[in-house]
């Protein structure tokens, strides 16, 4: 738990100076080579490899000055490598190069880097009004990013924003409070005063390799709900029995375009939607803390019929409509499964998917991406940008599923 930008004691686990003997003139000469200000200042043990060699953190001082010259860095301009093996012939590679500039005209940057048995937690801070907070655990052995927790906030207001992020299990969370909060709340990310938490919608820049109108069925890929409640949020009517019930998986490409895909028992076909299986999809205003920014679009919400693809406005008011560029709907033992592929007539920026069932003409359940509330701003989920890195998706097998689990670009944010 992040709270007022403190960091918790429990993570400053293992700091241990460097020690002469694994100091050696060589590998400073092999991490130095060629830069005159360059020197060794500390070396943290990381346990062992898979294949048992010796693990090392090595912290570079490399003098007051960034590398042009232009800033000056506190405490001074920082590399750590990781390095594999004995002193003698080590494999090494850069993970990190800082300059704490102060992080932002508040000027109260700070970088704490925290060592254990083959892992790296490198956690970040700074901004001005608005304060970040920014922490990563890297796995030394294979070298990647794991998991990355994120804090805003502003530091005269009592809401806040934190996301939560597992490469390994490319799943991920966020959890909010809207501002004004009350005289008793606390200043920055307090994650036990939070008001609204919803799973995040895995959001590609690039990084899957599809047709312009391709639909494949979403398996690890995406954001999953189920009927029974384990996962998303059943908003409206009863919970299927454990185990049971439609499921659907989201992920959303660029701007506008969304890839669902649907798992249900069978489908029912009414008149319009409300009596018929279908897919919401709700958009708001930019997801902020400040609830004056998230309401300054209106909320709009989508029906699509899943049974035939048609598409109906289901609440705000707009002549635009989605574009349905895929609609495919596959028998399978047990049930049936669709596959949704839909451009959006605006950019996705607070957005909700949910689920509505139907049977006999009348709804049974709705699930949901987030806790709706019918037209409330306020209750809209949103999205997780994936922009680089190692982790990535791909059709094995008829279906989306992500591979490389584990972010490899640790010098750019992800």
């Amino acid at each position: 738990m992040i709270r007022k930008l403190a960091v918790l004691p429990a993570l400053l686990l293992l700091m241990i100076d460097v020690a002469p003997a694994l100091a050696t003139k060589p590998l400073q000469a092999q991490l130095c080579r060629g830069r005159t200000s360059c020197k060794i200042i500390k070396s943290y043990p990381a346990g062992k490899t898979q294949n048992g060699n010796q693990l090392r953190v090595i912290e570079l001082d490399l003098g007051p000055k960034s590398a042009d010259g232009t800033i000056r860095c506190r405490p001074y301009r920082r590399e750590f490598w990781r390095v594999v093996g004995p002193a003698n012939r080590v494999g090494a590679r850069r993970m990190l190069s800082l300059c704490n500039d102060g992080y932002g005209a508040s000027g109260v940057g700070e970088d704490q880097i925290t060592v254990t048995s083959n892992k790296m937690i490198h956690h970040q801070n700074g901004g001005s009004a608005w304060r970040w907070d920014v922490k990563r655990t890297v796995s030394l052995d294979p070298l990647r990013v794991l998991k990355v927790e994120t804090c805003s906030f502003h530091n005269i207001s009592v809401g806040f924003e934190m996301t939560f992020w597992d490469w390994r299990t490319f799943r991920g969370r966020q959890i909010m409070k809207f501002k004004p909060g009350t005289g008793n709340d606390d200043m920055g990310c307090s994650p036990d005063q939070a008001t609204h938490r919803f799973p995040v919608i895995p959001w590609f820049r690039k990084g899957i390799a599809l047709a312009p109108a391709a639909a494949p069925a979403i398996g690890s890929c995406g954001l999953e709900i189920r009927g029974d409640g384990s996962r998303g949020f059943v908003v409206q009517g009863v919970k299927a029995p454990g185990g049971k019930g439609s499921r659907l998986r989201v992920l959303a490409l660029g701007d506008r375009t969304l890839l669902i895909t649907l798992d249900t028992a069978a489908l029912s076909i009414g008149k319009g939607w409300r009596g018929s299986d279908h897919v919401q999809v709700w958009q708001g205003g930019h997801l902020s803390i400040d609830v004056d920014l998230l309401r300054d679009t209106p909320v709009r919400m989508f029906a699509v019929r899943v049974g035939d693809g048609k598409v109906f406005l289901g609440h705000g008011t707009t002549k635009a409509r989605p574009e349905v560029i895929a609609h495919k709907v596959d028998k399978r033992a047990g049930g049936v499964t669709v596959r949704l592929r839909l451009k959006m007539p605006r950019k996705l920026r607070s957005v909700t998917v949910a689920f509505g069932k139907a049977r006999d003409g009348k709804p049974v359940r709705l699930i949901a991406t987030s806790r709706l509330a019918r037209g409330k701003a306020t209750s809209l989920g949103g999205t997780f940008r994936i922009r680089h890195g190692g982790a990535w998706c791909a059709v094995k097998k008829g279906r989306l599923d992500a591979f490389n689990t584990g972010n490899r670009a640790l010098l750019k944010p992800e």
